[in-house]
């Protein structure tokens, strides 16, 4: 499916321009062409809720966990960017990618542009990083299947959505990068109605949410939304039924009265709010971290190069300190920089209109959303227990996904500082 089917179509009233609104509201529209490379999905791969198919019964082989050498070379026809790889495992430069969200990675952006944490940390090994910031979906899952990036943080949404098939985001998929940290927290994703009868998740029963777009990242909260309320995500009589279809398709149905609740991207969140919609949950209280963007690796990296990994994971450990210890809103203006500086850079129209005005503006976009440095395992782990479930991976064969998760490594740098491991992020 291409990228711009995916996009959210909302107008802007007149009310809206005369209140000087137009400029936030075009930034969190146009924002969204960036995050949802986290959902967008192949109708290929929809089934319906409790399809019970059996899984694929052979399992894939091991190069399937490796990027493919065969892979020809992909420039993206709309930007000239090369997705090549120029690192080696022997070599001293290696990009650190930064998939760009509104909060980005916090620790990567202090610790190593304002403190050089990390180049310190892999200086000793011959190591030196670099940082590269990238959105656009097509380009960037290229980019991943083409392992042009040795550490990279990104999304939950767009890690899960990533390795679960290649038919997607213009072509690219892989089973390559392994999620060891958390990085961010908050702020994912709202529910939302228009139903001034519907007051809460339970009221929901026997009625259809919309933007759960196949990707198990919202399927599996939404689904601990609804048991939180005593309910089931399904096709029963009193279940919470919902939709998997395109964003775009999903979210001008909810506008236009066919869906009863709908789940959106918290960082436009205001914007339907203000046309008539209200919260029912922002998923804080349903039993996971909220993970937001988390910290993967390149497997070779991994298998290959662990002294560098755990030199990695020590700097990221040190730049949460740091963060622990700023005052607030330090790092909220920090990002905000970042995210206007990199929109800066970028020769095109819509780049320009995706930077925040002000302060404000962008902390309306970033919502709640912090430093976070451990990733909840059972998050990932439902994710992909879900894909199992209903054959959904896309792959041609059964996934290992234990080869996709790899939390001890930061437990053990957190066990070095009498700090408690990664699965208390599980609540």
């Amino acid at each position: 499916m291409p990228f711009t089917n995916c996009r959210t179509r909302l107008s802007i009233s007149r009310s809206e321009r005369r209140r000087g609104l137009v400029a936030p509201l075009l930034l969190m529209l146009l924002i969204v062409s960036v995050v949802a490379l986290s959902g967008c999905s192949s109708s290929a791969e929809r089934r319906p809720a409790g399809d019970s198919r059996p899984q694929a019964a052979d399992a894939l082989p091991d190069s399937a966990y490796y990027v493919d050498p065969t892979l020809a070379k992909w420039i993206d026809p709309e930007t000239g960017y090369d997705t090549t790889r120029e690192w080696t495992l022997d070599g001293s430069k290696w990009p650190v990618c930064v998939i760009m969200s509104p909060s980005q990675s916090p620790q990567f952006l202090l610790g190593e542009g304002e403190k050089g944490l990390f180049s310190s940390a892999l200086k000793p090994l011959g190591v030196t990083p670099e940082i590269e910031k990238i959105d656009i979906p097509a380009r960037t899952f290229h980019a991943l299947q083409r392992s042009k990036w040795p550490f990279v943080y990104m999304p939950y949404a767009v890690f899960t959505d990533y390795c679960r098939t290649n038919d997607n985001q213009g072509g690219a998929g892989g089973l390559q990068y392994v999620a060891i940290a958390g990085s961010t927290a908050g702020g994912g994703y709202t529910l939302i109605t228009q139903d001034p009868e519907i007051k809460s998740v339970a009221d929901l029963a026997g009625k259809t949410v919309a933007g759960l777009e196949n990707n198990p990242a919202r399927i599996v909260i939404m689904r601990a939304a609804a048991k939180a309320a005593g309910l089931s995500l399904g096709d029963g009589e009193n279940d919470i039924h919902y939709s998997t279809g395109a964003s775009a398709d999903d979210l001008n149905g909810y506008l236009a009265g066919k869906y009863d609740a709908a789940v959106v991207l918290s960082i436009v969140r205001e914007r339907f709010l203000r046309t008539g919609s209200h919260t029912l949950t922002d998923f804080t209280d349903v039993g996971y971290t909220p993970n937001y963007t988390i910290l993967t690796v390149e497997r070779s990296v991994l298998e290959e190069r662990p002294e560098v990994v755990k030199a990695f994971l020590e700097a990221h450990y040190q730049s949460q300190v740091l963060l622990d210890a700023e005052a607030p809103g330090k790092n909220n203006a920090r990002l905000m920089e970042s995210w206007n500086g990199y929109f800066r850079s970028q020769d095109s129209t819509v780049a320009a209109q995706r930077m925040a005005p002000d302060q404000t503006a962008f902390d309306l976009m970033l919502g709640n959303m912090h430093p976070e440095q451990r990733l909840d395992p059972t998050l990932l782990s439902d994710c992909f227990e879900y894909l199992d479930a209903n054959d959904a991976w896309g792959w041609d064969g059964s996934v290992d996904a234990s080869r996709l998760l790899a939390f001890e490594l930061y437990d053990e740098v957190l066990k070095g500082h009498d700090q408690e491991p990664q699965s208390a992020a599980s609540k």
